[in-house]
């Protein structure tokens, strides 16, 4: 690793090899446990829901996105960070560290492609939505054209 030899301790690979369900039981159960710091950070943030009484929010088969992509990810704890979850087609949660903004607000969306570019560009295999897809690509196309992305 960089250019160095690191040596890596293998002595535990057979316990995780041979774990038995009770044990993989016992390993989720810790890991749980240890997620409770990680749902602190997200309490602390300030959150806000998009509204969109037409129903053009999409989702995907990995919806909820950490982090803006414009930038490195730094973290939860970043001030800039950014975490986009699609509750609904009428309904896109946002969750981020602007506490000088007004927290606890729903807010209807006058534009609802740059959520949904976000949606799709963390999207796995499959983007879902109660409109027919052509009609959506063709926003996010038409949106990505209007910013210059494109």
């Amino acid at each position: 690793m960089n250019g160095r030899r690191v040596e890596i301790d293998t002595s535990s690979w057979p316990a995780y090899r041979d774990a038995s369900e009770e044990d993989m039981k016992a390993a989720w159960n810790g890991w749980l446990g240890r997620s409770s710091e990680i749902a602190k950070l997200f309490l602390d943030m300030r959150w806000a829901v998009l509204v969109s009484n037409e129903g053009k929010f999409i989702t995907s088969d990995n919806p909820v996105m950490v982090g803006d992509p414009t930038r490195p990810f730094r973290g939860l704890k970043d001030p800039g960070i950014l975490v986009t979850f699609p509750i609904s087609p009428t309904r896109l949660l946002l969750l981020d560290r602007r506490h000088s903004e007004p927290d606890s607000n729903f807010y209807e969306s006058t534009g609802h492609e740059g959520s949904n570019t976000l949606v799709w560009r963390n999207a796995i295999n499959h983007m879902f939505s109660p409109r027919h897809p052509n009609e959506v690509c063709a926003e996010i196309v038409a949106d990505g054209e209007a910013k210059g992305c494109l």
